[in-house]
This record gives C-alpha cells, structure tokens and sequence, in this order.
C-alpha cells in the first residue's frame, strides 16, 4: 500500500495473484499489477529492466505494458513495479511465443547495460540458499552444477543478442488478439540458444505433445534440437530450473510461516 501511495493510488481491493521469487497483486480498481521485488534481487536491477521495458515498448514490441509514471517505487528496500493487467481468456501455446521472441532476437542494443548471461553462478546462489532438498538432492544438484561449468563445446549460430532469459507458457500474456512477453526479471544479453532450449526443456518438462515445441521451432524458423549443442544446453537450462524452484519453495514456505 506505501508504494500504490506514492504514485498517487488508493486501492480499495488487492488480490495476490502469485508469490514465487516475487510477489505479484491485482489492483482490481485500478486495473494494474503491482509486482514487489524480492531485496536481494537489487534496486539497480530493476531499474535496469524498466528502463529496456521502456525502450521496447516505445518500439512496439510485444510486451506487457508498464505504467505511465516514473519506477521502480522502493519501498523498505524492495523495488516496486506496476503494469497494465491483462485480462485472461484462453492459455498461451509455445507457437504464440516464436513470433515475440524472433523479434527480441533481432532488437538492436538497449539503452541500459543489460549483463551477459552467466548461468552457472545463479544456479550455485540458488542451490546455496535452498532449504528444501534432501542431502542427496542437493549433493546431486551440486555435483550436475560442476560438471556444467566445465562443459565445453557451446558455440552459438548467432550473435549474442537481448534474451528474455526464462521464456515459457506463464511468462507471457495474451493482450487482445496477440501474445506478449512479460516477466522480464531474467533479462540478459547472450546465445539466442539459451531462449530456444529453455522453450523446449518446459514443452517437455509440463508435459505438453511434442506438437507443441515443433510449431514453435517451425514458425520461428530454427529447431534447436539439430544443434550440436543442444544436450549440454538442457542440461544447464534444468539445473538452472530446478535450482531456481528449489529457492522458490523456500521463499514461498518462508512467507507462509512469517
């Protein structure tokens, strides 16, 4: 409520819609969503991310729409975000992204400094600040993070170009007749493979036909599985999956018990 306050809003109906690594509301009133940041996640990060948010939007990119007035708000150390709520009629299919992300491949270089994609050092973070596996969940989950680091081979097709950096089903929203991306938290700069694979490892991990990836491959015009790459890439993009939801479990519990 203290950051609604500071850009002049008074809601009378706050709905959390989901609280994983961050926290999500609905201003029912207002029609905007209010996204806090977890602290640790950096002010600086997120003024980075809405300042490319800006910036693609002022380029008609497909995204979900930001506010119009002047974030993050930082309230008690956590950046506070509001966007455009969108509506929900029908769900999002892998082939509804290719479009939005072949266009992302092929943006010039942002405004802000956006970092290089480093997977290896959030996966150790995130293993290092679970709470949840058991001794050989996270013995195995170390040992896989070790043997990623050193993995050789990885050589990109295309030049390093701005990732969404976790595309999937749930990071992107329907605006009317047209998909859009959003959730830009992992924004970085690297291999367009990593966004490729990381839509394959979900199409496969949430049990989705494997029509659904072979649409997305065909209408984005490159199938990632022929790379020779490819098997060390999901390996990376797994551990860096399951890693990161090990985390989220254990932010999610912790505000339950709080």
């Amino acid at each position: 409520m203290k950051a609604c306050r500071e850009v002049g809003l008074e809601p009378s109906t706050v709905v959390e819609l989901r609280h994983q690594t961050n926290g999500v509301y609905l201003l029912s009133d207002e029609m905007l969503v209010a996204k806090v940041a977890r602290p640790e996640y950096g002010i600086e990060h997120t003024k980075r991310t809405v300042t490319t948010v800006r910036w693609i939007m002022e380029m008609k990119f497909p995204t979900a729409p930001l506010a119009d007035f002047d974030q993050p708000i930082v309230i008690e150390g956590s950046a506070v975000t509001f966007w455009t709520y969108l509506a929900q009629d029908r769900p999002v299919r892998a082939v509804d992204l290719a479009a939005p992300l072949r266009q992302l491949h092929s943006l010039g270089r942002p405004p802000a400094a956006i970092p290089p994609l480093d997977a290896i050092p959030a996966i150790w973070y995130s293993i290092e600040n679970e709470s949840i596996l058991t001794g050989d969940e996270h013995e195995y989950l170390a040992a896989r993070c070790t043997y990623l680091a050193d993995a050789h081979g990885l050589r990109s097709e295309q030049p390093s170009s701005l990732l969404q950096g976790d595309p999937q089903h749930a990071n992107a929203l329907w605006n009317t007749d047209h998909a859009v991306l959003s959730d830009w938290d992992s924004l970085v700069t690297g291999p367009v493979e990593w966004d490729l694979v990381t839509i394959d490892v979900h199409c496969r991990r949430f049990g989705y036909p494997p029509s659904e990836y072979a649409e997305f491959s065909a209408t984005y015009g490159r199938d990632i599985r022929q790379w020779s790459g490819y098997q060390t890439l999901v390996a990376l993009v797994l551990a860096s999956s399951r890693a990161s939801d090990s985390r989220g479990c254990r932010l999610r519990a912790t505000s339950t018990t709080s």
